[in-house]
């Protein structure tokens, strides 16, 4: 699933017609189209498993690339991992 937020906004493109959204209204767009099941929302939100969104049965499209589990698997072991070893503690410079 895509990413939100910083990413989403930097990449948006903007015209006239379409002026790029603050990233508050971004996230509140997003926000009410999960509540009304228009969009999908998965992950916590936090840095090391950020929001992804995507459209009902966008996954089965997905699903048809060969390469689609792997990808999978892999942000899911990389989540895991992030949780596993928690935040660096830097000693304080």
């Amino acid at each position: 699933m895509p990413k939100p937020g910083g990413a989403g906004c930097k990449s948006w493109r903007s015209g006239p017609e379409f002026p790029k959204p603050s990233e508050t209204n971004l996230r509140r767009w997003l926000q009410r189209a999960v509540a009304l099941g228009l969009v999908l929302e998965q992950g916590t939100g936090m840095k090391t498993d950020p929001f992804r969104y995507a459209l009902p049965g966008q996954e089965d499209e997905w699903r048809k690339d060969p390469l689609y589990e792997l990808r999978r698997q892999l942000d899911e072991s990389t989540r895991m991992a992030n949780e596993m070893i928690g935040k660096p503690k830097w000693p304080a410079a």
